[in-house]
């Protein structure tokens, strides 16, 4: 039925069972557990997409944005180790 909340849970279901909230959720702690604050960020945004409702998604993104601007006050990088240039040697 339109207008339904359950609807859209029902629609964000994966074949598995498991909520495709839930999966991007999962996804976006282990992009935040890898140090990929980007990438978890998106993730967590997907889930806020899909399911507005979803405080967790919308706690974790303000965590992590709090630890970037910590990060980068203290001249320390937030992108991926693999997204890095390499350092400079010194003379």
């Amino acid at each position: 039925e339109a207008g339904d909340p359950r609807a859209a849970e029902m629609t964000a279901r994966s074949p598995g069972g498991r909520s495709r909230t839930d999966a991007l959720f999962q996804e976006g702690m282990q992009a935040a557990t890898k140090g990929d604050i980007d990438g978890a960020i998106a993730k967590w945004r997907l889930v806020l997409a899909l399911d507005p409702s979803r405080e967790d998604a919308r706690k974790k993104i303000a965590e992590v944005e709090n630890i970037r601007k910590f990060m980068s006050s203290k001249g320390i990088s937030t992108r991926p180790a693999s997204n890095r240039p390499p350092p400079v040697a010194k003379p």
